[in-house]
């Protein structure tokens, strides 16, 4: 398996785990934001919890291995005061920190040259909350089912599409990816029906009601 397979096949697969032990997530409001002019990619969403009101800090960290060492880049920080989180996530990233791979086997890459160069984010928005220096838990968006990540996308082109189906280890996923330059949100959801489909689409799921949310890592 491609490290860039890796990047959507994760995703997918964190949505039937990423919930256990999460009931105690309190729903947010819906999400606002989205891309500027300059490619950065705002958040600010007023997120409904009772465990945390104020953070230290509210960091968006890249997960990076490197001869088998994990390590925790930050690419932006930002805030989370009285309910408001804040952040702004920048418009470019060193190339170091990005990966180029093949798609999936029986996915078509099509469109105006997109060079999908994508963030292993295992399913998850990786916003971190912290507290005295420690990781107190992570904001997300998504409902009991769904859940969102980021795909980083670089290239001379500025669009482009991911389309089609795809089987690994006896998993099967649909691929339905309309890809900008910059950041696109991606929603990872599982289809529990005949089909028993992993979903990677660009396109918000229709008839749910997504939440922003904080999980607190405190039992």
């Amino acid at each position: 398996m491609t490290k860039f397979k890796n990047v959507f096949l994760l995703a997918a697969m964190a949505v039937s785990a990423g919930f256990v032990g999460c009931n105690k997530e309190d729903e947010g409001e819906s999400a606002d934001g989205g891309s500027k002019a300059d490619g950065s990619f705002e958040i600010k969403v007023t997120v409904n919890t009772t465990d945390i009101t104020t953070a230290d800090s509210v960091i968006f960290e890249l997960t990076k291995e490197v001869n088998g060492n994990v390590t925790y880049v930050q690419l932006a920080k930002g805030t989370y005061i009285e309910g408001v989180l804040t952040i702004t996530l920048p418009a470019t990233v060193d190339d170091k920190y990005l990966s180029s791979e093949p798609p999936p086997e029986g996915v078509t890459v099509s469109g105006d040259d997109p060079n999908g160069k994508g963030f292993n984010t295992k399913g998850i928005l990786p916003i971190y909350a912290y507290k005295n220096g420690e990781r107190v838990g992570r904001f997300g968006y998504g409902d009991e089912t769904v859940e969102a990540s980021f795909l980083y996308v670089y290239g001379s082109g500025s669009s482009g599409t991911m389309k089609g189906p795809s089987t690994e280890n006896g998993r099967h996923y649909l691929f339905d990816i309309t890809m900008k330059k910059g950041w696109n949100m991606l929603f990872n959801y599982y289809d529990d029906t005949e089909t028993h489909t992993y979903h990677i689409t660009t396109t918000e799921p229709s008839g749910r009601n997504l939440k922003w949310y904080f999980n607190s890592y405190n039992e």
